[in-house]
């Protein structure tokens, strides 16, 4: 039993289909099972893409975040641990409360 042959792709198949997905209109995953396309290889394509218009891999962002962003960052920090420590509180008082019902 040999193995299949590799399925050849056309440069210009391959910019449509990654059009479509770029364009937003369907998925990588859609995309790919619709055209019997496996998607590890569709994603390849994507990054070639991204990569030959010059973004990052990811997702077109450099990965470094703006100082409103940081400051966001921080002040929801500083809720998120103002709200955990009132759910201990809570929680300890209700704990208590169902200790001294009779």
């Amino acid at each position: 039993m040999g193995k299949k042959p590799r399925r050849q792709y056309t440069p210009g198949f391959r910019e449509e289909v990654v059009k479509l997905v770029l364009d937003g209109s369907r998925t990588l995953t859609d995309t790919a099972r619709e055209l019997s396309i496996p998607p590890g290889t569709l994603g390849m394509w994507l990054r070639k893409a991204r990569e030959a218009h010059g973004e990052s891999p990811a997702s077109g962002d450099t990965g470094e975040i703006s100082n409103s962003e940081r400051e966001e960052l921080r002040r929801l920090r500083r809720e998120n641990e103002r709200l955990r420590q009132e759910r201990e509180i809570l929680k300890k008082a209700a704990a208590f409360f169902a200790r001294t019902q009779p």
